[in-house]
């Protein structure tokens, strides 16, 4: 991926004005124009930086706008959310458009890099909160049942 950094960078100055301007479909087809051999992203990886790059931006200025965006948007969930998924939430069951939600995999990117990577399983403050949780606070579909 380093080696793609110099074709990023001829086109920074697009994308952050792109982003600057609150434009989704310049910013999208900046990702998506340069066919090159040296660019070569794929629509996934379009969709990821749409989310983790040019909404975050967007968020900035107009929340409500990005939040809408994070909702609707589906990400692809990785390795670094499966395992969050796996360790904060349990045998919590999600539909696939759940595990699919840009906000909940960005939320559990978040929560992944405050406490897995920071903290380890054993030393984990935020497991260990949600286990002490009564089950109708930590699972809210039991309280309605």
């Amino acid at each position: 991926r380093l080696r793609l950094l110099p074709s990023w960078a001829r086109h920074m100055k697009r994308l952050l004005a792109a982003a600057e301007a609150q434009d989704k479909s310049v910013f999208a087809q900046l990702l998506a124009e340069p066919r090159r051999q040296t660019w070569r992203l794929g629509p996934q990886r379009q969709q990821d930086l749409l989310l983790n790059v040019f909404w975050p931006w967007v968020a900035r200025t107009d929340p409500a706008r990005a939040l809408s965006a994070w909702r609707t948007a589906r990400m692809a969930p990785n390795q670094k959310t499966a395992t969050a998924r796996a360790r904060l939430l349990g045998s919590t069951r999600l539909t696939p458009a759940e595990n699919q939600e840009a906000l909940l995999q960005q939320g559990l990117l978040h929560l992944f890099d405050d406490f897995c990577v920071a903290e380890g399983c054993s030393r984990c403050s935020l497991a260990a909160q949600l286990t002490s949780l009564p089950d109708a606070v930590s699972r809210p579909e039991s309280a309605v049942a």
